[in-house]
């Protein structure tokens, strides 16, 4: 059954769709006078990776801030800065953001009644213990290859009872994947400008 999408649905996609567009461009239009403008390049060289993994921690946080800190590489690059050790450093942070919302998820269940968390909790309780790992390598997957926020996933792990180090482990695996596969992109979108 279709849902019908109310005007200020549409309005706040294509608003959405807009300040990304406009954050993609301004990064791309930095990364190329980054070249040419030493002010940027000593800008973002001082702050170096510390700084890489802050703006990465607040995007990795994607429902306050949908914008990948991996849109900014070629301003990182441009400013001096090592390929493989922004994307690592950019992967952590996003990961970290994650592991906020993790926490999050995490206190939610002490507010689920309990009426709802035992008829829940039994069937989860059997798929947990038969299908452990399944929702493990679901998260890498998802954090790999689907360009929509982690939290869609990690939320639930967290509210189920995953330990925040084994749902680390595939997200950030996935982060660095998905930052390598982006990169790619970003890379030669930007050569061909």
């Amino acid at each position: 059954m279709l849902r019908k999408v109310s005007r200020r649905q549409v309005g706040r996609a294509l608003l959405q769709i807009g300040v990304f567009a406009l954050v993609v461009i301004l990064a791309f239009s930095l990364g190329k006078n980054a070249s040419e403008s030493e002010t940027i390049r000593s800008l973002v060289a001082g702050y170096g990776y510390f700084g890489i993994l802050v703006i990465s921690i607040v995007s990795g946080i994607n429902l306050a801030v949908p914008i990948p800190a991996i849109a900014f590489l070629p301003l990182f690059l441009e400013s001096g800065l090592n390929y493989w050790m922004t994307i690592f450093v950019i992967s952590l942070g996003m990961t970290l953001g994650d592991s906020i919302a993790y926490l999050v998820g995490r206190a939610g269940r002490v507010f689920i009644e309990s009426n709802i968390q035992k008829k829940i909790g039994k069937h989860l309780e059997v798929l947990q213990t038969r299908y452990h790992y399944a929702p493990l390598g679901a998260l890498f997957l998802f954090a790999a290859f689907v360009p929509l926020p982690n939290e869609l996933i990690v939320v639930p792990l967290s509210f189920f009872g995953y330990r925040l180090l084994h749902v680390m482990i595939p997200m950030l695996a996935g982060n660095i994947l998905f930052n390598i596969f982006y990169s790619a992109g970003i890379i030669g979108f930007f050569k061909i400008l």
